[in-house]
């Protein structure tokens, strides 16, 4: 691949020339992240009887029976409060309401006030969580699908060859690692610390369904390798930016005003700002997922990996911006070289070079509000689903 090809951007470019091949492409990510992401793992939550509420508390009640007594002393207490409630809405129904009977109505008002305070206060003994509806049943598509877009039509300019040995080998062992960070919080919970402070009983969990369990692991395992194909693939883009030179001239001047250049680093830019939000769909239903069990539903143990998925999802978004950063840093140094020549060629020849100064001041491929903007949304998505889970 030619540094031509590199310095345009090759995949991202022939995306933005060909957009009925873009959506060709399009409708197969998402039409396969769907089906593995959702149909799939569907199917056989059914096949389980995992998929609705009722067929995991059966599960569980099987397996914990005095679990199953507890849920179903909540359920027992959740009926009497309602019907509690509903033969005090009876009598003020048939109370008249005058003046005269205040008396006789405001302890009925105050009695159904404190039943419904009750009522709302109550919380079940565990949190049950089945397939359908489930936070997590939006996980594994939304992945697939942003980060298949990301691996396809949004891919950075890169040389690496994809089914070679090298990157075969690589793409492995970074899996490896990245599966093993990644998991070994689920593996924990499931294998190590039993039900100690144990508050989700999920479709997924071993206890409940071992075959569940082990289709969310190879679901998982997918992740890995399309978040290692990810890195190699920036990995890639960043050492061919890093060594090219994106802007062309035999003077700093003639570079600072390459036309070529200011595009390359604008199209880096545009790049970087969709990149930046397809990473985000990926990971937010993830961290909200996490964020959800800790802060809704009260289960500590979820802390650690939601804080490890917030580490990959920072690290993913870094990588994607370092060639972006190379660039812009590299018109940076060219603009102070070329400020620099025009001081000097002022000194020396004395010839007047205030135009030239103000084109160059004024010569911003990005926009300054925009980078803040950019950056500033960055921050407000990657902490969203943390602060709306509290908030919540």
């Amino acid at each position: 691949m030619s540094q031509d090809a590199l310095s345009t951007g090759s995949d991202f470019r022939q995306s933005l020339d060909s957009p009925f091949h873009t959506l060709a492409v399009v409708a197969l990510v998402i039409s396969l992240g769907i089906l593995f992401g959702l149909f799939v793992p569907g199917i056989v939550a059914k096949m389980c009887d995992t998929f609705t509420h009722t067929g995991v508390r059966k599960r569980i009640e099987k397996c914990y029976s005095d679990l199953g007594l507890q849920l179903q002393k909540y359920d027992d207490t959740r009926t009497s409060l309602y019907h509690e409630i509903d033969s005090v809405e009876q009598q003020l129904h048939r109370s008249p309401l005058t003046s005269a009977q205040y008396s006789d109505i405001g302890p009925l008002v105050q009695l159904r006030a404190e039943l419904e305070d009750e009522l709302k206060s109550l919380r079940p003994p565990v949190a049950i969580v089945s397939f359908y509806l489930d936070d997590l049943m939006w996980v594994w598509p939304a992945f697939y699908i942003s980060l298949g877009l990301l691996l396809t039509v949004l891919a950075p300019p890169s040389s690496l060859i994809l089914f070679s040995r090298s990157t075969l080998r690589r793409t492995v062992l970074i899996s490896l690692i990245l599966t093993i960070m990644w998991r070994w919080p689920t593996w924990t919970r499931n294998f190590v610390l039993g039900n100690e402070g144990r508050v989700i009983y999920a479709d997924a969990n071993f206890d409940v369904s071992h075959v569940i369990f082990f289709v969310q692991e190879f679901l998982a395992l997918i992740n890995s390798v399309l978040l290692a194909v990810l890195w190699q693939q920036w990995t890639e883009c960043l050492a061919h930016r890093r060594d090219e030179e994106v802007f062309k001239g035999e003077t700093a001047l003639q570079r600072a005003f390459d036309d070529k250049g200011a595009r390359c680093l604008a199209l880096t830019f545009i790049h970087w700002q969709i990149c930046s939000i397809v990473l985000a769909c990926a990971f937010i239903p993830y961290t909200h997922f996490f964020w959800t069990y800790i802060f809704r539903d009260g289960d500590s143990r979820y802390i650690v990996h939601a804080v490890i998925v917030h580490a990959v999802w920072l690290a993913s978004w870094i990588l994607i911006s370092l060639p972006l950063l190379v660039t812009w840093w590299n018109w940076r140094a060219v603009r102070a070289k070329a400020m620099a020549e025009l001081v000097t060629e002022t000194m020396q020849d004395r010839t007047p070079s205030d135009n030239r100064v103000t084109a160059l001041l004024g010569s911003e491929p990005i926009p300054g509000w925009n980078t803040i903007g950019s950056i500033g949304a960055s921050v407000a998505v990657f902490v969203g689903p943390a602060v709306h889970a509290i908030l919540s």
